[in-house]
């Protein structure tokens, strides 16, 4: 996903800064409003949450960034390069041209399932920014992300009817929830990582992400024995009743 700065040091949703021309504008990041720690902090959590759902379903991240560059605030990109992001228009341009080569009603949906299924991951993922938002900062309403909203109707739009576009929005606003809940040690150790280092590359991500998961072994395997101890210690205050 990408935010734009805005000029009143909150963040809205937007696609690239055109001049008047309509070719891109790139902004020196010094004609962007200065930014505090927690927004910082604020924003790593909101692209951890993207990463730590795409990697869950095993889509590629190669790039993450909280440095407000190229009229973003904030990007995670399949692309190292940043050769392609994709805008509201064009997934909704892409969908309409999809959307008439999907089966009917009545018609086998087999050869369609691998799309349907993608469509299905990429709601959740589109989703799990905004979700992140609402589990690890909790301070305030998350920031506005439209245009993750809008691509995941689109998205939705295809894979169910129009009266149940809502309905599977708030599926996958629940589902991102309930997988950045269960792996929340390595959605804030992106988070993290990304407000030290501002710019995280593929291999840095996974690092990261190993580096969180063996964190957390480790520390179920102390509060394993720790709890056996306990379990020994408790172990001589027993009865044993003979009859």
């Amino acid at each position: 996903m990408t935010f734009t700065d805005s000029g009143n040091d909150e963040l809205s949703l937007a696609s690239p800064l055109t001049g008047g021309s309509g070719s891109p504008k790139k902004p020196s990041p010094s004609s962007y409003p200065a930014r505090t720690p927690e927004m910082d902090l604020r924003i790593a959590k909101h692209e951890s949450g993207h990463i730590c759902c795409g990697k869950a379903f095993g889509f590629p991240v190669a790039f993450a960034t909280i440095v407000p560059t190229d009229g973003y605030g904030g990007m995670v990109s399949a692309n190292a390069d940043r050769s392609f992001l994709a805008t509201p228009d064009h997934v909704a341009d892409l969908c309409a041209k999809v959307r008439p080569l999907m089966p009917q009603v009545g018609q086998p949906r087999i050869d369609a399932a691998e799309f349907y299924t993608h469509a299905h991951f990429r709601i959740i993922v589109l989703l799990a920014g905004t979700e992140s938002e609402r589990l690890f900062h909790t301070a305030d309403p998350p920031l506005q992300a439209n245009h993750d909203l809008e691509e995941a109707k689109v998205f939705a739009a295809i894979i169910c009817s129009p009266a149940a576009v809502p309905a599977f929005i708030e599926f996958g606003k629940a589902e991102a929830r309930a997988i950045l809940d269960d792996h929340r040690h390595i959605a804030l150790a992106l988070a993290r990582a990304l407000v030290a280092n501002r710019t995280l590359d593929g291999d840095q991500i996974d690092s990261v992400i190993s580096d969180a998961v063996f964190a957390k072994a480790i520390d179920n395997e102390h509060l394993r024995r720790a709890e056996w101890q306990r379990t020994i210690a408790n172990s001589g205050t027993y009865k044993v009743n003979k009859t």
